[in-house]
């Protein structure tokens, strides 16, 4: 019960700072190192394997921040500019105003109909979201997902 009002606490104040025009990194990472302190001292713990422990459940915390980093800093940054990359040769070569032009060229023969087409849209919006398989059902040790993979949304 105490780490549902914390939490909600913590993302309160989060957000009043975030929406003043306060960084947004700073004040996400000191909510999370508030968020971190105060499970354990509410006897919580930390989500960090005894083998990479510092000893010290205050330093615990700075060393599970640096794990993180670690561990997702290099992967994301080969992603963004993999996709920065090809953004770029896009634009380049003309590809994006093409496609813009042949995707909008349907649409000039329904503009006596906007509200058949919402409705449409919503319809394949809806079909979408029932084959989609659903996140929640999925693992973190392996990508296969349990039950069926319809979503529940």
């Amino acid at each position: 019960m105490w780490s549902i009002i914390i939490a909600l606490f913590v993302t309160i104040i989060v957000a009043i700072f975030v929406l003043k025009g306060y960084k947004a990194q700073v004040i996400l990472i000191a909510g999370g190192i508030v968020l971190m302190v105060s499970a354990m001292l509410i006897n919580q713990g930390l989500p960090l394997p005894a083998e990479v422990s510092t000893g010290s459940k205050w330093l615990d915390v700075f060393q599970f921040i640096k794990i993180t980093f670690s561990t997702q800093s290099a992967g994301l940054g080969l992603k963004i500019m993999a996709i920065a990359g090809f953004a770029f040769y896009m634009h380049e070569i003309g590809a994006s105003e093409s496609l813009v032009r042949v995707l909008t060229r349907p649409l000039i023969h329904i503009k006596h109909m906007p509200y058949l087409f919402m409705a449409m849209c919503l319809m394949c919006i809806n079909e979408k979201r029932r084959l989609k398989p659903s996140f929640s059902l999925c693992t973190d040790s392996n990508s296969r997902c349990r039950g069926n993979g319809a979503s529940t949304r």
